[in-house]
């Protein structure tokens, strides 16, 4: 009788250790394939910088931007401007925009009496659980 007892309780440890094997494998690649769909999304994601204003008095910058390329949707964009100071602030644009949409950001302030530089633009995309993540790809002006 004890060897049939031993033998159900060798089989229902091999279970819970397949269970949590199982567990931790399902993870980690639900993970992966979220970060490949983001990493997608960020290299089919292209824009255009269409103009510049810089009021070097004020340090007001605004930048209008289009979309030219990519299908998933965003969460936004973010606009980095930076001054030949090397003094950088950024804005972030929310929403979606849609192929060969033309936006335009907020008023970025870099230091006053300060030439603009450098304008970057990199889309912000959400993963599958919600969290946005900034492309480290990114259209970059520099003047």
């Amino acid at each position: 009788m004890s060897d049939i007892i031993t033998t159900i309780i060798m089989i229902a440890l091999a279970l819970v250790a397949v269970g949590i094997v199982w567990g931790v494998v399902s993870n980690a690649l639900g993970k992966a394939s979220s970060d490949a769909t983001s990493n997608a999304a960020c290299l089919q994601t292209k824009f255009e910088i269409v103009s510049t204003t810089n009021d070097v008095a004020s340090g007001n910058v605004s930048v209008v931007f289009k979309r030219t390329m990519g299908n998933d949707n965003l969460a936004g964009v973010q606009v980095i401007a930076v001054g030949n100071d090397s003094v950088s602030n950024s804005v972030k644009v929310n929403g979606n925009i849609g192929i060969a949409e033309q936006k335009a950001s907020p008023i970025i302030k870099i230091t006053a009496g300060k030439a603009l530089s450098k304008v970057i633009i990199s889309p912000i995309v959400n993963t599958s659980s919600t969290t946005e993540v900034v492309c480290g790809t990114a259209t970059e002006k520099t003047f």
